[in-house]
């Protein structure tokens, strides 16, 4: 089982101040923009379904893997990070690819995944009935990890 990521909006929220405790983690510009308590929602998630984590979100961009599994175990995270989706792509000579279409090409390249969950801020007409869609003003809430339970246990009906 697979949880696709996002952190801004999910891990964090609109009104959220700064977490000031990064004179021990100087490397990690964002670590004090992850909220302990929503990953602690995010544990519980993660307990209940087993399910490793591929970061969706553009933090993607500016950090690995290992630096992002850092970054959320010294928040307090207790599952497993094991991928990103790939970085943005040109769909045709127009268009850049957007999230969902990045989130499909993760799953096409690894096919062997049949359970699979997004946790995001963003709006998705496209793989919605895989989607739990965060309030940005709130960040993850324990509705939310409910419905992400629901959706992967529906896999298993």
């Amino acid at each position: 089982m697979i949880l696709f990521l996002d952190i801004d909006g999910v891990l964090n929220y609109d009104t959220m101040e700064p977490i000031i405790e990064d004179d021990a983690n100087p490397g990690f510009h964002g670590i004090h923009m992850i909220d302990p308590e929503k990953v602690e929602l995010l544990n519980a998630l993660i307990c209940q379904t087993n399910c490793d984590v591929v970061i969706s979100s553009t933090w993607r961009q500016k950090f690995t893997v290992q630096e992002m599994s850092t970054m959320l175990r010294i928040r307090g995270f207790v599952g497993k990070v094991i991928d990103m989706t790939p970085r943005p792509f040109k769909v045709n000579e127009r268009e850049w690819s957007q999230k969902r279409d990045e989130i499909a090409a993760w799953l096409q390249a690894h096919s062997s995944v049949d359970k699979f969950v997004i946790l995001d801020d963003d709006e998705f007409l496209t793989l919605q009935n895989f989607h739990v869609r965060t309030n940005s003003r709130y960040g993850l809430t324990t509705e939310d990890v409910s419905k992400a339970v629901a959706i992967l246990q529906d896999f298993c009906a």
